[in-house]
């Protein structure tokens, strides 16, 4: 063989797709990474109104049914807000959700759309605990120091220090997956599918 045949074969192979993407095999496991994703999502969800529920409960019992903390309502009353506020942002992203269509580039839209909305959930959500908790600590910290016993103070900072250092963990990884599946949407923009 000729050392021009086998020029013209190795241009004619650079011409052709080195792969293709099998469309229906990548829409299934987008779609399942998404019914997995989003089922996660919504415990996390659930269980965050939950607990920020029972804890404006379990703040607003005691000056309720004992006559005396009644600076503790507010706090109460807020972190109550913070749960209806939380579980009316999830309703109406769930709604949001329901208009993209289930084309393939719609699938990755929808992965990419539920990451970034769970992301600036968890931001809102967090910043408003946090608020609440630090006023929680600081009002407790001031009326409560004498009769606890001094270990916990530290440790109270250390396990918000390790909450806090869990959330960007987690937040993190949130942006790294919405960066691929940017590229992949990108990627499915351009090409022939």
């Amino acid at each position: 063989m000729k050392f021009e045949d086998l020029q013209v074969i190795w241009k004619s192979q650079e011409e052709k797709p080195v792969f293709t993407i099998d469309a229906d095999v990548l829409r299934e496991r987008l779609e399942a990474s998404d019914r997995e994703m989003s089922r996660f999502f919504a415990y996390e969800e659930w269980f965050y109104i939950i607990m920020v529920a029972i804890l404006g409960i379990m703040i607003i019992s005691e000056p309720i049914l004992e006559p005396h903390d009644y600076h503790q309502l507010p706090m109460g009353a807020g972190l109550l807000l913070l749960s209806a506020y939380l579980l009316i942002h999830r309703q109406r992203s769930k709604k949001q959700a329901l208009d993209f269509d289930r084309s393939l580039v719609g699938t990755v839209d929808l992965s990419i759309y539920r990451l970034e909305s769970y992301v600036r959930w968890v931001k809102r959500a967090n910043l408003l605990y946090w608020l609440f908790m630090i006023v929680i600590g600081v009002v407790t910290f001031a009326l409560h120091h004498d009769s606890k016993p001094i270990w916990i103070w530290p440790l109270m900072v250390l396990f918000w220090a390790f909450a806090y250092i869990a959330l960007r963990v987690q937040l993190n990884t949130k942006r790294n997956r919405i960066k691929d599946l940017t590229g992949l949407r990108d990627k499915l923009g351009n090409g022939p599918l």
